[in-house]
């Protein structure tokens, strides 16, 4: 399997007995604003975002698979804030999903959860050795004598995904027909 980007979506589902917003390889079609935190007066605060990620199988019992928080990024404007992540290759039932919790707060490392994320039952055996890349879409705004920064997402105005996620069935690749002659006939066997 090819690597995916996979979109923090503003709808949800219930996967493995949880009920969270959908992690799919397409955007949604409304945006969700999570708050980070509110400030008096006209101000740039730093706000930083991470996640942690965990398979979770489909009892609902969760491995984590981040070594405390992540793909920690920051900033104090508005806009797509990145930080990457090396995913190591963990081995996967194929009813198993992919959980990410994104956390935020204006210190680091951020504590507060702000909204779960889960993939669909996969049907994986492998999720794939990559180098993820995470967006977060920051927002300030300054209105009514109050600063507000939010967490954005699930429109391609408020871009907020994951690149380079893979997964793979794990089983051995295709044959491919090949063609043999013996002087006389042609076969065509598998590979």
């Amino acid at each position: 399997m090819p690597a995916e980007t996979r979109y923090f979506r503003s709808d949800t589902h219930i996967v493995n007995n949880l009920a969270a917003r959908k992690l799919g390889t397409a955007q949604s079609s409304s945006y969700v604003s999570e708050i980070i935190n509110s400030y008096d007066g006209n101000v740039q605060v730093t706000q930083y975002l991470g996640i942690k990620v965990w398979k979770r199988d489909v009892n609902g019992g969760e491995t984590e698979l981040t070594a405390g928080l992540e793909a920690i990024a920051s900033g104090d404007t508005s806009g797509l804030k990145l930080s990457t992540r090396s995913q190591a290759s963990v081995s996967l039932a194929e009813t198993d999903c992919i959980v990410i919790r994104i956390f935020a707060d204006d210190f680091s490392p951020p504590a507060t959860l702000k909204d779960t994320f889960a993939t669909e039952q996969l049907g994986a055996q492998i999720l794939e050795a990559a180098a993820w890349t995470v967006y977060y879409f920051l927002f300030r705004m300054y209105a009514g004598g109050m600063t507000t920064y939010s967490f954005r997402f699930g429109t391609s105005t408020y871009n907020s995904r994951v690149d380079d996620f893979a997964w793979s069935s794990g089983g051995p690749p295709p044959a491919v027909p090949q063609s043999f002659g013996d002087g006389l006939n042609w076969i065509q066997r598998g590979n």
